[in-house]
């Protein structure tokens, strides 16, 4: 009977894992889908201004179809990250809180990646923020980076981080291990490069395109990094 009442709440997170998001996407897109109805509705075959307006509003109607399901979904990854802490996980739904990473990963990448082909950067930004990402002031993004666990993930005052860029704040060896990134003010992160669970990275700090950061690193202020894993080559002036 033990053995049965532990496999419970795993098979009823297991069905929760998939009912849950497909609730929330079904409420993301009834209102774009309600906005298509009414265009039918109004579309007269023989009105030529009909005509010139349909590719505009169809046009309107997706971008209403972007937002909806971008800040819906968002706002569940918000809910979901809110008790997602750093440590050391169990790989199995039974865990709590595998099981709210899970969702939160559902909620956040699933629009990310349809942002990675429309990179509408303000809309970008948002799902960020929803996602729990701490970003200063003027700080850039390039729109093609990949900030896994925005979270955990601090970014400081007037960065700029580089295309294609990976910032991951989880690993998974044998069990799911998450640590914090924090990235400094007046950094520049190269375009490709990669960061680790655990790094820190100072204030003025120039991270090389293409350079590994490996987990748990702490880059020194005032200095220039490149290379896999990263060394330093000099001062930054």
């Amino acid at each position: 009977m033990a053995e049965r009442s532990d496999r419970i709440p795993v098979v009823a997170r297991s069905f929760l894992a998939i009912a849950i998001p497909v609730v929330v996407y079904s409420l993301s897109f009834a209102p774009p889908l309600y906005m298509s109805m009414l265009l039918i509705r109004w579309f007269n075959p023989r009105n030529y201004i009909h005509f010139f307006l349909l590719p505009i509003l169809v046009f309107l109607n997706f971008l209403f179809t972007l937002v909806t399901v971008t800040l819906i979904s968002g706002s569940f990854a918000w809910l979901f990250k809110r008790k997602i802490n750093e440590g050391e996980y169990e790989i199995t739904l039974g865990d709590k809180t595998v099981f709210r990473y899970a969702l939160y990963c559902i909620f956040y990448r699933t629009p990310l990646k349809i942002l990675n082909i429309i990179n509408f950067l303000p809309l970008r930004y948002a799902l960020l923020r929803l996602a729990g990402l701490k970003m200063g002031k003027n700080c850039r993004l390039m729109g093609n980076e990949l900030i896994e666990d925005p979270f955990v993930t601090e970014i400081g005052d007037n960065t700029l981080i580089g295309g294609y860029t990976i910032i991951t704040a989880h690993l998974i060896e044998e069990k799911l291990k998450i640590s914090k990134i924090k990235i400094g003010s007046n950094c520049l992160i190269g375009g490709a490069a990669f960061i680790m669970p655990g790094v820190i990275i100072e204030d003025n700090v120039t991270v090389g395109a293409m350079s590994l950061v490996p987990k748990n690193k702490v880059l020194r202020r005032n200095r220039i990094y490149v290379g896999i894993p990263v060394r330093e080559i000099g001062e930054r002036r």
